[in-house]
């Protein structure tokens, strides 16, 4: 009985794993969550929910580019002036942008070790191309 119960939940995991990957695939928009994993894991989902609050929020803002950027803030409605980055003065101020595009913050990265922004946390990558104001560029993404 014991194993009939294991194979029953480990299906069950399956199905809704395949699922949420479904679901992540086909859904439009989320470009930016998109940029910075490449679908649903339940690794990185325990990482996250390992932080403290505050780092939750952060990581969670950043991943999904729902932050305190101009962009964002214009989206919204709070911010009516230039969305120009306040850093570069080149591209729009968006979450992708500052994360993986501003040369501003190109010294800073490489001085904390992120060459490469998006680090190899669960050893699966995913090279991506963007076009973007300030050009094209192509990141390796890890999750």
């Amino acid at each position: 009985m014991a194993k009939h119960n294991s194979e029953t939940t480990n299906f069950i995991k399956r199905w809704a794993q395949e699922a949420h990957q479904l679901r992540w695939n086909n859904v439009s928009g989320l470009r930016h969550s998109k940029i910075m994993m490449h679908g649903p894991t339940k690794d990185l989902t325990m990482d996250i929910l390992a932080l403290n609050r505050r780092n939750t929020r952060l990581v969670t803002s950043l991943i999904t580019g729902h932050c305190g950027l101009r962009k964002h803030l214009q989206t919204m409605g709070f911010h009516q002036d230039h969305i120009v980055c306040r850093l570069c003065g080149e591209c729009e101020e968006t979450a992708t942008h500052v994360i993986l595009e501003c040369n501003s913050l190109l010294t800073w990265r490489l001085s904390v070790g992120l060459a490469d922004p998006l680090q190899d946390i669960h050893g699966k990558h995913l090279t991506i191309s963007s076009q973007s104001k300030c050009g094209t560029f192509s990141r390796r993404i890890f999750f």
